[in-house]
């Protein structure tokens, strides 16, 4: 197999070493990427220097998120997607996003804030053609294990295809009519 792809040493007083814990699983960089898998794949709310899609292994895109914020409202949540450990074979699709140096550090501080009720994780990101990363350990914000932080996040939970669905129909907040996710998501997905 070609080798991983290339890692440059971290400069002193990088943005990397602030976010140690979600690169501990390969060599520190100074690069640091951010997995996209829900509305963060149209609608970034961060600069970034480039794009690259592809796919995280063992885990799957889920719509088990009870939102209140933006596409629902407190006692009649929509659903959102969330990213769960999968079975075996699964892989999600998204996009990983190369923050700036001069405002990664920034920018993790701010999704950690809004992520926190999820675990962050260091996930390698494969592409469309061979079976090395192209980018490794990139951040993503993944369900927790922890069932108090599931509670916290609104997780809801696995449900009927047909709930799930009527859910999403009778739902809006915010940020406008839940379908409106899902047509986003799914018009996303099929351009990449």
């Amino acid at each position: 197999p070609p080798p991983p792809p290339p890692r440059s040493p971290p400069r002193s007083g990088s943005a990397s070493a602030l976010c140690r814990s979600a690169y501990s699983a390969h060599e520190g960089s100074d690069d640091i990427w951010l997995f996209g898998y829900g509305s963060i794949l149209w609608r970034q709310g961060f600069e970034f220097e480039r794009a690259l899609v592809g796919h995280v292994r063992g885990y799957a895109r889920r719509f088990h998120l009870g939102d209140t914020a933006h596409r629902g409202v407190p006692g009649a949540p929509g659903r959102a997607v969330t990213l769960e450990a999968g079975a075996p074979g699964d892989v999600c699709w998204g996009c990983a996003f190369l923050l700036p140096a001069a405002s990664a550090a920034r920018i993790v501080e701010g999704m950690d804030v809004r992520e926190a009720a999820y675990e962050k994780r260091s996930l390698d990101l494969y592409g469309r053609v061979g079976a090395a990363p192209v980018v490794r350990d990139v951040i993503a914000y993944v369900v927790a294990d922890c069932p108090a932080k599931r509670a916290a996040a609104g997780y809801l939970g696995p449900a009927p295809v047909a709930a799930i669905a009527a859910t999403i129909a009778a739902s809006a907040g915010p940020s406008g009519p839940n379908a409106d996710y899902v047509k986003n998501l799914d018009a996303w997905l099929l351009d990449h």
